[in-house]
């Protein structure tokens, strides 16, 4: 069954004793968009986590967020850069005497030097920590899976339904055509003979009317219109992206349907065309949720 682009999902995973938490979730786009936002330390991993989210989620703007319990992080330390200390110090002290400042030159103006005091950290093995994360990463997934897929099987139900609806006008405007032609042959003789007063030619209302029913004919319209609402309901039925596939066929249903409104000069057939319109509309709309 067809899955939603729309899903959330989070998990939690302890790594190095510290938990850690995984909230993702995925939004429409056009295309597989993935954008995470992790921890300073861990940017290390974005590339890796990137890929592993494009290897799950074939279309949509994915989002994942890693945040931890605490802001420590293991092997955290401070770090005292001493020699751009010893060059502040001396800058400040040849501060001092060139513009004879009397306060002495103190620890205060240390710590506020830039760079001098900084968080560092012990080298990080990423290769182990992506082993600990990952779990985490994919129960997120699971979730947003689910949730995905429920929306899907909805979707799927309303778009069906939509096709069903649209099948139903097609055959109202097929049955509807060869009516059309005899209501123009009829118009035509009968306008004729109102203007010139004596009874029409049958072989020029012959030849008229064929030349009517060659612009007018939507025999291939009809059968492409079919044709792309059993490959859309087929579509429905299959597993993995295929919304990029449903918007096609919605295009191309539109498509068919202007043509079939130019071809026939009918007000009845005018009204199923707004209906089919209207419901290709809603349907395109929803294609554009499908993944």
């Amino acid at each position: 069954m067809i899955n939603s682009m729309t899903g959330y999902g989070t998990a939690e995973v302890l790594v190095d004793g510290v938990k850690h938490f995984v909230e993702i979730k995925t939004l429409n786009s056009k295309y597989c968009e993935v954008k995470n936002r992790l921890p300073l330390e861990l940017i290390g991993l974005d590339i890796k986590i990137q890929g592993h989210l494009k290897a799950h989620f074939h279309r949509g703007r994915i989002e994942l967020f890693l945040s931890r319990e605490t802001d420590a992080f293991p092997g955290q330390k401070v770090v005292v850069n001493y020699d751009l200390a010893d060059q502040y110090m001396k800058a400040f002290k040849e501060l001092r005497k060139l513009y004879q400042f009397q306060h002495d030159v103190g620890l205060n103006n240390i710590i506020m030097a830039k760079e001098v005091i900084s968080l560092g950290h012990d080298a990080l093995d990423m290769d182990a920590l992506w082993d600990s994360l990952s779990p985490g990463i994919d129960n997120a997934m699971a979730a947003v899976d689910a949730m995905r897929a429920e929306e899907g099987r909805t979707l799927a139900i309303d778009l069906a339904a939509r096709v069903g609806r649209i099948r139903e006008w097609t055959t109202e405007v097929e049955k509807e055509a060869p009516k059309v032609l005899e209501r123009y042959r009829k118009r035509l003789k009968t306008r004729v003979e109102a203007f010139t007063k004596q009874e029409i030619d049958e072989q020029r209302l012959a030849q008229e009317t064929v030349l009517f029913a060659d612009r007018s004919d939507i025999t291939e319209e009809i059968v492409r219109i079919k044709s792309h609402l059993q490959q859309f309901l087929a579509k429905l039925e299959e597993d993995g992206p295929i919304g990029r596939t449903l918007d096609f066929l919605s295009q191309e249903l539109n498509r068919e349907i202007n043509t079939v409104a130019s071809k026939c000069n009918s007000a009845d057939i005018a009204q199923v065309v707004v209906n089919i319109k209207t419901e290709l509309e809603k349907i395109r709309e929803q294609s554009q949720n499908v993944e």
